[in-house]
């Protein structure tokens, strides 16, 4: 009979090499919709910036204070500066309580 071969450390032991994100972002957040407007402030009649479209990746820098119409405020990709994008046309990775609160 042979020796049961060694057992296999846990999964575990491999957590180590989830990417870690910029020190700048706190969270990224996803776009989910056709079409995203990111504008100059927290409101839906706010002037726009720029549009992003799905699967669009941005850094989350900070957010609003109403949970219930969330904001986030952004790094617009490729061309830097800053504008917030709607949290509902989006999907969120990260701890929404690690971003920093911009009034």
């Amino acid at each position: 009979g042979r020796e049961p071969s060694a057992t296999e450390p846990p999964p575990e032991a491999n957590a180590t090499t989830s990417p870690t994100l910029p020190v700048t972002a706190s969270a990224v957040a996803t776009v989910k919709v056709d079409s995203a407007n990111c504008r100059e402030k927290p409101r839906g009649n706010a002037d726009r910036i720029t549009i992003l479209y799905p699967d669009q990746q941005v850094e989350v820098l900070g957010r609003n204070d109403d949970l219930a119409n969330p904001w986030w405020y952004i790094i617009i990709p490729e061309e830097g500066g800053n504008c917030w994008l709607w949290g509902m046309t989006t999907n969120l990775t990260g701890t929404l309580e690690d971003i920093p609160i911009v009034r």
